[in-house]
């Protein structure tokens, strides 16, 4: 009975192992003109984000915030995915530049929260180094990360 126990046991560890490997990182953009992502960070140190792609718990999300910056900005994890619109996201309703583009996203219902890990100090993080590292094109949607590119923002941030 102990070695069936102990088999179990060992198959949720190993499974727990390739959860955790199975982690995605995520290139999103953000639109200041949109949405102040800087003041809500710095008030709630988390944000809920209005989740269009298969973000789950446990992903890196880099953040990069859109013209007239151009560059990557936080770096974020996921905390919570798929979340349905909750009364505590309302806190993030003043920080959208326009309460029409807010009330569409609780319609959208469907969320992730994201917890700040640390905002970018480099300016080896602009589009302009992006792109020599991979980078095809500004970020319009959410695109996941791999290889050079992956690496050169893993390394630069």
């Amino acid at each position: 009975m102990n070695c069936i126990v102990e088999g179990l046991f060992a198959k949720f560890r190993n499974s727990k192992k390739e959860e955790s490997r199975n982690n995605k990182v995520w290139l999103v953009p953000s639109n200041i003109n949109r949405f102040d992502l800087k003041d809500c960070f710095n008030e709630f140190r988390e944000v809920y984000w209005a989740q269009y792609f298969k973000f789950q718990t446990g992903d890196t999300i880099y953040i990069y915030s859109a013209s007239p910056e151009c560059y990557i900005k936080y770096k974020a994890e996921v905390i919570g995915h798929d979340m349905p619109f909750d009364t505590k996201i309302e806190r993030q309703r003043k920080y959208m530049k326009d309460p029409k583009i807010f009330n569409k996203y609780v319609i959208h219902n469907r969320f992730a929260l994201l917890k700040l890990v640390d905002a970018c100090r480099s300016d080896c993080l602009s589009y302009a180094s992006l792109t020599e590292h991979g980078l095809k094109f500004a970020p319009r949607g959410a695109n996941k990360l791999s290889g050079e590119l992956l690496k050169y923002i893993e390394t630069n941030f």
